[in-house]
């Protein structure tokens, strides 16, 4: 399985866990390959993504 991990900021050498919210445990967060494309734009960016089903016309 590849996982992904976007950022905003460019010049990330080390991704260093953090905490969020109310987390006692440090986490990096990353993302599978399909999912990814809900992270392609800006956080400030609105975006809404969908997928083909076989159920769909």
């Amino acid at each position: 399985m590849k996982l992904f991990h976007f950022s905003e900021e460019p010049g990330i050498q080390v991704f260093e866990p953090r905490t969020i919210y109310d987390q006692t445990d440090a986490k990096v967060w990353t993302i599978d390959e399909y999912h990814a494309p809900h992270y392609y734009f800006p956080r400030a960016c609105p975006r809404v993504c969908i997928w083909p089903k076989d159920d769909t016309s």
